[in-house]
């Protein structure tokens, strides 16, 4: 499996579930509980929701968890840098890695969670394993805590990406 396909699939896992976005969700959760890929155990509740709501309940949960809270956000510069200087420094130079991959965010900043996913996987050893060490996983930590307890779908999401990439990016080893 290519290693670009399985960052998408992550990324997919976090699409806006419009009936576009759940059957994105859909076929990346399909994808990655073929694989044994670090993770991907946390995705039961997201499959849950996909399986047993209706497509307003649905973008409840979605809107609620992501969009209501800026604890759960998945802009990671906001975690690590909230509104100042040292984000929109970021934001610059996500958009020269995103541009040098012939990338393109959509409507997303360049540091949401799912854009972030689609580059990491495009990436060289080095570059790829400097963002996940330094950008990523700890803005992660954060985003994990933000959930706190309470159980959530898409807590579980979060959590198999985060295991996810410290498997890819420990210490330099990239499987």
């Amino acid at each position: 499996m290519e290693t670009v396909e399985i960052y998408d699939a992550w990324a997919a896992c976090l699409a806006y579930p419009d009936p576009d976005g759940a059957a994105c969700a859909r076929a990346g959760m399909a994808l990655l509980l073929g694989l044994e890929v670090e993770g991907r155990e946390e995705l039961t509740l997201l499959g849950a929701l996909l399986a047993e709501t209706d497509h307003g309940v649905r973008e409840e949960v979605y809107t609620r968890t992501f969009d209501g809270s800026d604890t759960c956000a998945l802009e990671l510069g906001w975690h690590l840098h909230g509104e100042n200087y040292a984000r929109g420094a970021l934001l610059v130079r996500l958009r020269k890695l995103l541009r040098e991959q012939g990338l393109f965010s959509g409507r997303e900043l360049p540091d949401h969670l799912g854009v972030l996913l689609g580059l990491l996987g495009r990436l060289d050893r080095e570059t790829a394993d400097a963002l996940a060490h330094g950008v990523v996983l700890p803005a992660l930590e954060r985003l994990v805590e933000g959930f706190g307890d309470e159980p959530n779908p898409y807590r579980g999401v979060v959590i198999g990406i985060q295991r996810f990439l410290e498997a890819r990016h420990a210490e330099g080893v990239r499987s």
